[in-house]
């Protein structure tokens, strides 16, 4: 560390921070091990100007940034006055003319990234290295070489958000509480002032374009409906009731209760009324009718109700068993199930747009409120905001519309502000990424040890590779011309069926996992693609167009490509077979006349073509179906939220629940040999890349 020119040195590579952090961190390691005010280091870092609390805030932030990729030092707030530094730090003689070399740390990091030969590398060990100071007598000591190490990650990656870490949107003087997202995308929320007056804004998902929604007769508008046709609403002077009308004001009514949630169509509110004494019971209110219907009917309160997205259920928190758990409803009242079972308080459980996972708040870890999310069954709940000494609160209309992010508010900074996060609590990580090239189409071999895949160049044309696992070595086997093949290992791992053009059109071809042996397995004018072998090797069904024209069908075929046969009779578009792990059925996608809306589903059928059944019925396209070695679940994808997801369900079609929550295309999921790990591609960087997710569910 250089003081004087404001450098860090890495070997001889100097590292330039800000002018403020580096003071930051100076004023750090200089009182290692003591408290440190705040107003005493704003006064050292900002003693030429007059800044709030925040920036000191935003510094330290940074920092810790840098301070993260181990234990070896860290920064303790503490509360009410300010901050600690601990580290292990060395002293060395000054030696002004020459670097001396302090402390050798050995950083390992395992990452898988392509350039012209994709191979995993791992980085070798640095140097940390001090330039001695002019004025100083002593170096101040390395803070570790992990400190290097993640300040050179981060300063090469300047601008890079952690898309995992909740984003900031306000920051006000007073409360801004309740975000609530709009139909294209926004956010309103509610702004209390210290005499408890309310203000409804909106902004922007980024926190730009605050503006407060101002009504000329004074009204403060509790929520607006889904579709944005009505709303709740309270009137100036009036804090008794509750008001319904459409969204120009007219068609006003009068509720029977306090406001509450809407259901998805519009059509329904659900809200938590006194009934005796302290007694909440949980209401439906039809706005076609105006009829108000008690479905609880509990002796101890039930409260904060709001509805699956299909209306056919209702989540809200009791006190029934003794304590605040989250129960879930059928909207006429049968089938009550408890869904969380902890000592602690559970409250405003909210549905996914896809009804696959419940949002509630908890206080069941240090005695903070914490936003979690659970399967809609109750299994698995996971925290999502992870601050300590702080209250985050979520609740019904903080999913966005396409159920990526959440918004919450938090008391962190003294005063509730609005935020957002990632919803995806199962997170992926790289397995191979090419800078230059699209990754497709992964599939293990059957002992794991290897992945099959498509490498696409911007040209459109293809090769098929295989990675190693173990040594991340990559190897060509054949250029093609598809820019994705699909392909699959058979059952002993001696071959790889794929897709790929041959004479202008597309065929089913196999080829030996060494790149020998290429074989044009369907050699048919028609266009055919997506091969998958049966278990014991001695078939491949595949789709092809060579029934009725411009529509799929799906065929299977002997091993070496004879007697191909068609194993449905005609209904409609099908596609991507794949076999059961026991060869008694194939799974697939169909477009049958019957499916609702007239979309993709998964559908069953034996493997002599009779039985076919739909699996899943879904409100939109379903693509990619891939069952588990076990033969206990499928995933595939779904667009169900305007752009594809990576679903898992039981085989049966129970239990759905969406794996991946981000605004890029995931695709083609595929399972490791042992049914725990799901390899897929996105291009959430930028370009396709292969990732995977270990389950846990």
């Amino acid at each position: 560390m250089a003081p004087r020119e404001r450098t860090l040195f890495a070997g001889d590579v100097p590292l330039h921070l800000p002018a403020k952090e580096f003071e930051t961190l100076l004023f750090f390691v200089e009182n290692n091990g003591r408290a440190l005010s705040k107003q005493e280091m704003m006064e050292r870092i900002w003693h030429d100007s007059f800044v709030e609390e925040v920036n000191l805030a935003k510094q330290i932030s940074r920092i810790r940034k840098m301070l993260k990729a181990d234990g070896g030092a860290r920064i303790e707030t503490l509360p009410k006055h300010g901050y600690r530094f601990s580290a292990d730090l060395q002293l060395a003689p000054a030696e002004p003319e020459h670097p001396v070399v302090i402390e050798k740390h050995t950083v390992k990091r395992l990452t898988v990234s392509v350039e012209s030969q994709p191979e995993r590398r791992v980085k070798s060990p640095k140097k940390f290295i001090l330039l001695a100071p002019i004025r100083l007598a002593f170096l101040i000591g390395a803070l570790t070489g992990t400190v290097y190490f993640a300040w050179l990650v981060f300063s090469k990656s300047e601008g890079t958000i952690d898309p995992y870490a909740p984003v900031r949107l306000t920051d006000n003087p007073n409360h801004d509480t309740g975000p609530i997202w709009t139909k294209d995308g926004r956010i309103r929320f509610h702004r209390v002032y210290p005499d408890y007056r309310s203000e409804t804004w909106i902004m922007n998902v980024d926190g730009t374009g605050q503006s407060e929604i101002k009504f000329a007769d004074g009204r403060t508008v509790l929520n607006w409906s889904p579709d944005e046709s009505r709303m709740q609403y309270m009137k100036a002077g009036d804090k008794t009731n509750v008001y319904l009308s459409n969204a120009d004001g007219s068609g006003e009514v009068l509720l029977p209760n306090r406001g509450g949630r809407w259901s998805a169509d519009s059509r329904f509110i659900t809200t938590h009324q006194k009934v005796i004494g302290h007694n909440y019971d949980i209401f439906v209110y039809s706005i076609e009718t105006g009829e108000n219907r008690n479905i609880t009917n509990s002796p101890d309160f039930d409260a904060d109700p709001s509805f699956s997205p299909d209306g056919s259920k209702i989540v809200f928190a009791s006190g029934r068993d003794g304590n605040a758990e989250i129960y879930a409803v059928n909207v006429d009242g049968s089938d009550l199930r408890r869904l969380t079972f902890n000592p602690t308080t559970d409250s405003h459980a909210a549905y996914s747009q896809d009804g696959t996972q419940i949002l509630f708040n908890s206080d069941r870890e240090n005695e903070n409120g914490d936003v979690y999310l659970m399967n809609a069954d109750g299994s698995n709940p996971r925290k999502l905001t992870t601050w300590d000494k702080s209250n985050e609160t979520a609740g019904p209309g903080s999913w966005s519309p396409d159920g990526t992010k959440i918004s919450f508010f938090s008391d962190r900074n003294g005063k509730d502000d609005i935020y957002v996060v990632s919803a995806e609590t199962v997170r992926p990580t790289v397995v191979l990424s090419d800078a230059n090239r699209h990754l497709y189409g992964p599939s293990f071999s059957p002992d794991g040890s290897t992945v099959a895949y498509s490498s696409a160049a911007d040209d459109r044309t293809g090769e098929l590779r295989t990675l190693d696992l173990t040594s991340g070595r990559t190897r060509l086997l054949r250029k093609t011309e598809l820019p994705a093949t699909d392909p699959v290992w058979s059952p002993d791992g001696k071959r790889i069926a794929f897709t790929d053009r041959i004479g202008g059109n597309s065929e089913a071809c196999a080829i030996n996992a060494d790149g020998s042996g290429f074989a044009n397995l369907s050699n048919d004018p028609a266009i055919d693609n997506s091969p998958s072998w049966s278990p014991d090797g001695t078939r491949l069904a595949f789709v092809s167009y060579r029934g009725e024209p411009r529509v799929s069908q799906l065929y299977t075929m002997r091993s070496d490509g004879n007697d191909p046969r068609p194993l449905t009779p005609q209904k409609g578009w099908e596609g991507d077979p794949v076999f059961s792990p026991d060869g008694g059925e194939l799974i697939f996608v169909c477009d049958r006349a019957d499916s609702p809306g007239n979309v993709l589903d998964i559908c069953r059928i034996n493997a002599d073509g009779t039985g076919e059944q739909r699996i899943l019925f879904n409100r939109d396209h379903d693509s990619s179906p891939a069952i588990s070695p076990d033969g206990k679940r499928i995933a595939f994808v779904a667009t169900s939220d305007g752009n594809p997801e990576i679903y898992v369900m039981n085989r049966s079609g129970t239990n759905l629940l969406r794996l991946t929550r981000n605004t890029a295309d995931d695709l083609s999921p595929n399972w490791s040999p042992d049914s725990r790990t799901l390899v897929f591609t996105s291009n959430r960087n930028g370009r396709s890349a292969i990732y995977e997710i270990e389950l846990s569910i």
